[in-house]
């Protein structure tokens, strides 16, 4: 038996006058017992492979062990690698093989990111909007470009830290924070559903104590409103009115927010059960915080609710707003997003914009209903009620009382501010409505 170098087995090819049925030829090594390369038979490309195994156990139920392929593993790499098989076989009991299968389907156990990514945007794409899936889809697709093909539980705080930072170094703040946020969550949602271990979340970043940290970014809260001194209001709905396609109109839309003073989602997922014709109010079932309360339905949020259907309202059924799709039993679904807001609308030339801010979003109407509440003396407190928040330092008890009349007084100063703008007196509303009271009082 000869002793293997690294030139002999440079020099070995496998040996046509010599084939096996097996298709490879065996050299042994006399240094370490059990060690052998295997000549493969050629391929269609002419090409031989070179592999080193190691044999143990007893002569009668002998088993092998793959090394690797020569290249991969020097000589000595593989000798070594055999001496350590035997001897956690011979001596501890220890199969190789075993412990390698063992360990093969506890890694097809273990997700990589980018498999535990898949399943946590499969897992809340039914639960959340169709803004919210793309956006996180976005975010996903950036960590999965990273860091994709690595265990998920491998990922340390210092690979978090360098994404966050290179969409910081790009003057991407916001987005960076969005990215750490969707990262977050994600690592959360893992760990309480067992798709990792326990383990500190990559993605919750310290923050340097006494000193500005690289890790905090500016979020400017946004503050665009309809700006009366320049009649976007009224730009807004005659832009409006030739928006009204696919079953929707949005300029009922935008004066139901600003007439409710409800969130994009609050309004959107309505339901004509949620309205009562006896009280005239809407239901908020399932405000952003907080509990359910009611808002007062004017004249004019009344008509509009009742444009939207055919029969009395007290008789309608399902969503206000229904989607294009449908549930299994044929029922209308809850519309998950404005999308014509979202496509057409505000790409119309007749959108007022802004240099900072840009175009006008849905929540920005209820920002100008309480905006508009604030210019005509409204007090934070009951502008506070209005939206659905309880106000600072009020007591529950307080803050229950009175508070329906609260928010029909609110509502209604709205609606009168809607009636001026339909008689082309944005600029004058405030005036006007100022008037108005002094007369009547």
């Amino acid at each position: 038996m000869a002793k293997l170098t690294e030139s002999k087995i440079g020099k070995l090819k496998w040996d046509k006058s010599n084939p096996t049925s097996s298709g490879r030829q065996i050299h042994n090594d006399e240094a370490v017992g059990g060690l052998h390369l295997r000549v493969l038979q050629p391929k269609a490309n002419g090409n031989s492979s070179k592999v080193f195994y190691v044999a143990y156990g007893p002569s009668h139920r002998r088993k092998f062990y793959r090394i690797g392929a020569w290249g991969e593993w020097s000589l000595n790499e593989a000798r070594d690698k055999a001496r350590a098989v035997r001897k956690a076989y011979y001596e501890d009991g220890e199969d190789p093989n075993q412990i390698r299968k063992e360990k093969i389907q506890s890694q097809r156990k273990r997700l990589t990111v980018k498999q535990l990514v898949r399943l946590y945007l499969s897992e809340k794409h039914p639960v959340w909007s169709i803004s919210y899936n793309r956006n996180n889809r976005r975010h996903g697709n950036v960590l999965i470009a990273n860091v994709g093909a690595s265990l998920a539980e491998n990922i340390t705080l210092e690979q978090g830290k360098r994404m966050f930072l290179k969409y910081v170094k790009d003057g991407k703040g916001p987005t960076a924070e969005l990215f750490r946020v969707f990262g977050t969550g994600l690592y959360n949602w893992a760990m309480d559903h067992e798709k990792v271990p326990s383990m500190r979340n990559p993605f919750v970043l310290e923050k340097s104590r006494g000193q500005k940290s690289q890790f905090k970014v500016d979020l400017s809260a946004r503050t665009r409103v309809l700006e009366y001194k320049k009649e976007e209001a009224t730009q807004l709905f005659n832009m409006l009115e030739a928006h009204n396609v696919a079953g929707v109109n949005y300029l009922t839309v935008a004066k139901l927010y600003l007439l409710t003073g409800f969130r994009n989602r609050e309004l959107r997922t309505a339901r004509w059960e949620d309205v009562d014709t006896g009280e005239m109010t809407l239901h908020n079932t399932s405000p952003k915080y907080g509990k359910s309360y009611k808002i007062h339905l004017c004249a004019m949020a009344y008509r509009l609710l009742a444009e939207l259907g055919d029969g009395h309202i007290k008789f309608r059924k399902g969503p206000i707003f229904p989607s294009n799709k449908t549930g299994t039993l044929g029922d209308p679904r809850t519309r998950t997003a404005w999308h014509r807001w979202m496509s057409a609308i505000k790409n119309d030339p007749l959108m007022p914009e802004c240099p900072k801010e840009g175009y006008i979003h849905i929540h920005d109407l209820r920002r100008t209903a309480t905006t508009w509440l604030q210019i005509n003396g409204v007090s934070t407190d009951n502008i506070s009620i209005f939206k659905g928040s309880k106000p600072r330092g009020v007591t529950q008890q307080a803050y229950m009382h009175g508070e329906e009349e609260v928010r029909e007084g609110c509502v209604e100063i709205i609606e009168k501010l809607l009636h001026i703008i339909n008689m082309d007196e944005e600029k004058n509303m405030f005036k006007m409505l100022n008037r108005q009271e002094t007369t009547n009082g």
